[in-house]
């Protein structure tokens, strides 16, 4: 099981498309970090995990997987 699933992920600003096709699985326990240049969208992708901001995201499909007690 995946904590966290995106597949084919967009976002767009109006006409501008900004993320396109993003597929990202990313498995319990582990530590990840988001490296690329200025401009590459590390903190356009960084609101879709909040899933509680559904206005934050324009997806196919995203999953966040919440630990049972």
């Amino acid at each position: 099981m995946n904590a966290i699933e995106m597949i084919d992920v967009d976002k767009s600003y109006g006409p501008v498309a900004v993320l396109q096709g993003i597929d990202l699985h990313i498995v319990p326990d582990n530590l990840v970090a988001f490296s690329a240049p200025s401009g590459a969208g590390k903190a356009t992708i960084i609101p879709f995990f909040a899933i509680s901001r559904p206005s934050a995201r324009n997806s196919d499909e995203i999953r966040v997987a919440v630990p049972m007690a």
